[in-house]
């Protein structure tokens, strides 16, 4: 990977944050027990892969909107806004617990200087560093893909 891109994806981890969830806001400490039933149960592979699709078509939607670059585990050349289908392979490879070749995607928005992050063990994305109009444009879309976005 280009040094600039591994410079700009530890960059950005270290901005603030939002969550693209299932859920609507963070679950309180007191329920933790019943979260982790909840988060096991939407990792096996039927329901992750049923949330893989929703990731894919926000995702697809945003690049609508937005130039954005796909980097693999942070060592490898980033794809210019890869073709669906290759995007829709880099999410659902990466989602998968039986591959271990991509277990994290960053996905770099230039335009706004921001980054979706997918890690193979979540079952949410997180978007770093939006701007107003981008946390809100992603709200809009990750609503119609029955999910939600809200802030740390």
């Amino acid at each position: 990977m280009d040094k600039n891109y591994s410079d700009t994806i530890e960059n950005l981890l270290t901005r603030p944050y939002c969550i693209i969830d299932i859920l609507p806001c963070q679950v309180p400490a007191n329920k933790g027990g019943q979260y982790f039933k909840v988060e096991h149960y939407f990792s096996k592979p039927a329901n992750k892969s049923f949330l893989c699709r929703k990731f894919v078509h926000l995702m697809l939607k945003l690049n609508c909107y937005y130039d954005y670059l796909v980097c693999q585990n942070n060592n490898e050349e980033c794809l210019n806004n890869p073709d669906p289908e290759l995007l829709e392979n880099r999410i659902t490879s990466c989602m998968s617990t039986q591959n271990t070749e991509i277990q994290m995607l960053y996905v770099l928005i230039p335009e706004t200087n921001s980054m979706i992050v997918i890690n193979q063990d979540d079952i949410y994305m997180t978007l770093y560093n939006p701007t107003p109009h981008l946390f809100q444009f992603i709200r809009q879309l990750a609503e119609a893909e029955g999910l939600f976005v809200w802030e740390k």
